[in-house]
């Protein structure tokens, strides 16, 4: 840090000094100390702010009153959690971090205390926690030998491919699956470890009350990767989920989040910290603390926006991204606690009975498709579970057994019934957030493994799921894909391409992940520093897009006919393949990789060009070599130029989108 930024640095955390712990204007003075090492990339100093800002929940959790906002104080508790794990993971001061360590098992005492639990002094959680966090970095290591010995005896096939080599395929793409069969085992097993310790501390449930902790996302789709977040819902037995088992569950996952924050993977933009990354809630929450200290002149809540100095752009954190609960975001907050925590609007919990949470689904299902917003995407989230921990797994089952019962009604003239009608609107969804275009930041980089990778097929896969099959229980995109087989919906060929995409998003994403020991979605081959083999992602993107573009194209006809209600079902043509080798869109997995391979690109492009027989295929290639080469571009505008001469104004449409491709280039 600059001698200037430095001396700014103090002087905010000096004038904070002269406000009440808890008060707005402490928390103001840290936050803009905050900014000045933040933007000056200064983790030493980051770490002290955060820490400092962590005193401050810390203190309004021991004023807290849980009369007016239950549970307030826990809440305050969890967020000074936060603030202290991400200060000890910045700081290199020994001293510090020891001070850092002692605060956070005061915290655990107070929760406990709070809870209406005894203390056991001799061991502390946060001890414990530290080991879980050596186990979850020894499992990565084991995953990435696993992915490194798969890669190392199965080739990725770009050419046309031959029946050995379609053997080859199904068992390495069958190889990947067990590896993440392993991954669900062992992330199952953590959260499992974690709760029987809560309960040790907690006791069991009052009543004896059965119950059920179910997972969502990639936990129920058999995707999870050692860095993934954790979505879930308790499952309370009907007639039992009264105030008083309410209340054990939310304390007990509160402590929960404690234990996961020890864990020091969770980003602090998923807490929602009003003064770092909550602008929505920031005034509304801090009008309750003011100011007591007499040498403050100022009483009124600071609502300038201009003051809080991360409104708008937020405070970015790059140092944890792994294993962690559902962020506390308004569209998130997928967890048992929901939105009851203090400030997170309105009060929408996951602990429910099997019919509750039922009715929640189909409540959520009637959303899609109408201008309504989607329910927080509850209806996708709903419909895929899978058991996690508890006394009583048969609690899925019921919950299971009451969708059915509540999803297979017709609504409407169609004749879908509301489950099928929010998977066409799923399926929609899922085609218009995949669309492949050629711009200048698709070169050389994955700019969203979900977005460019995983929603091409795994979310059209799983809404035909959705359509095809009542059950919400551990609906994978390879047992979904398995179960269009055994049901002879599509050809042995078919079912192999699709496993393997499905085992090649889950590959390139895994591999990204592991590169740099968190959550990272962007995946960039200009970098040449990392020890990852370039060559084999680049072929991954190549025999992705050979079943991709097939599929999207099915799907679309499918989706078409159901739309107009020329068919009540989805049905595949018995001799389709999803496989289709070409130059064309070889070259547009290129894209991805053109740092490295932008001769290969354009000559690939050259070569469907001139071998296409479909006139939009012809302009379309066109487009592309235009961006990339400047030979090109004067052809595609004579092209242009003839269509508007010719007055075809059908082709303004495809001439628009292509003017656009071309323009993001030069």
């Amino acid at each position: 840090m600059s001698t200037s930024a430095k001396a700014s640095f103090t002087a905010q955390l000096e004038k904070a000094e002269l406000h009440s712990v808890t008060s707005w204007h402490r928390e103001l003075e840290i936050a803009k100390a905050l900014k000045i090492a933040h933007d000056d990339e200064n983790k030493h100093d980051e770490a002290i702010g955060l820490g400092k800002l962590g005193d401050v929940y810390n203190a309004r959790a021991l004023l807290e009153d849980d009369s007016d906002t239950p549970f307030a104080r826990l809440d305050q508790f969890i967020l000074a959690t936060a603030l202290y794990n991400s200060s000890l993971i910045r700081s290199n001061d020994s001293t510090k971090k020891n001070e850092l360590e002692t605060k956070l098992r005061r915290i655990e005492e107070d929760i406990i205390s709070h809870c209406g639990q005894a203390i056991n002094t001799s061991e502390f959680q946060h001890d414990i926690d530290k080991n879980h966090k050596s186990k979850l970095y020894e499992f990565r290591q084991q995953c990435s030998g696993k992915l490194k010995s798969v890669q190392s005896d199965y080739s990725v096939f770009t050419s046309p491919l031959h029946d050995t080599d379609a053997v080859s395929e199904a068992r390495r793409a069958k190889a990947i699956r067990e590896i993440f069969s392993e991954i669900r085992e062992f992330m199952k097993d953590a959260v499992a470890l974690l709760l029987d310790e809560c309960i040790q501390v907690f006791g069991q449930p009052p009543q004896d009350v059965n119950y059920a902790f179910i997972g969502f996302g990639s936990f129920a789709r058999g995707e999870a990767t050692p860095f993934s977040d954790l979505e879930s819902a308790l499952l309370i037995e009907d007639g039992k989920n009264d105030a008083s088992v309410k209340e054990y569950f939310m304390k007990l996952m509160e402590y929960f989040n404690y234990k996961v924050l020890n864990l020091q993977e969770t980003i602090l933009p998923s807490m929602c910290i009003p003064s770092l990354n909550d602008a929505n809630n920031l005034i509304h929450s801090l009008q309750r603390y003011k100011c007591s200290s007499s040498s403050c002149t100022s009483q009124e809540c600071c609502d300038d926006a201009t003051e809080w100095p991360f409104l708008g752009k937020g405070f970015y954190d790059d140092e944890m991204c792994g294993f962690s609960v559902d962020g506390r975001m308004s569209k998130a907050c997928k967890t048992p606690l929901g939105h009851l925590v203090l400030g997170r609007g309105q009060n929408k919990d996951l602990i429910k009975t099997p019919t509750e949470l039922a009715e929640l689904y189909v409540s959520a299902l009637k959303f899609d498709g109408s201008p309504v917003e989607n329910n927080d995407d509850l209806s996708t989230v709903l419909s895929n579970v899978s058991f996690l921990y508890g006394n009583d797994p048969e609690l899925v089952d019921t919950y299971d057994a009451l969708v059915l019962s509540m999803t297979e009604i017709s609504e409407d003239a169609s004749n879908f019934n509301v489950r099928q009608s929010s998977a066409i609107v799923c399926l929609q969804n899922a085609l218009d957030q995949f669309q492949f275009s050629l711009t200048s930041r698709d070169i050389g980089l994955i700019s969203s493994i979900k977005k460019k990778l995983y929603r091409a097929v795994g979310m059209l896969i799983t809404n035909i799921g959705k359509f095809y099959d009542s059950s919400v229980i551990d609906n994978s995109p390879w047992s979904v894909v398995d179960r269009l087989l055994e049901d002879d919906m599509i050809s042995g060929d078919a079912h192999r391409n699709l496993s393997v995409v499905v085992s090649i998003v889950n590959e390139v994403r895994l591999m990204a992940y592991l590169r740099c020991g968190r959550q990272d979605e962007i995946f960039s081959f200009f970098d040449q520093s990392i020890d990852i083999n370039l060559e084999l992602v680049r072929d991954l993107c190549i025999r992705f897009f050979y079943t991709v573009f097939p599929f999207q194209k099915r799907v679309k006809k499918i989706l078409l006919k159901l739309q107009a209600h020329e068919s009540a079902t989805i049905q595949f043509v018995s001799s389709e393949t999803f496989y289709e080798y070409s130059h064309f869109n070889s070259a547009v997995a290129l894209s991805f990789t053109s740092y490295r391979f932008f001769n290969v690109m354009i000559d690939k492009f050259t070569q469907a060009y001139e071998s296409a027989n479909d006139e939009d295929l012809k302009r379309l290639c066109l487009a592309y070599l235009s961006c990339l080469h400047p030979d090109y571009t004067s052809k595609y505008c004579e092209k242009i130029l003839t269509s508007m001469g010719d007055g075809n104004n059908s082709e303004w449409g495809i001439f628009t989108y292509l003017i656009a491709a071309m323009a993001s280039f030069h």
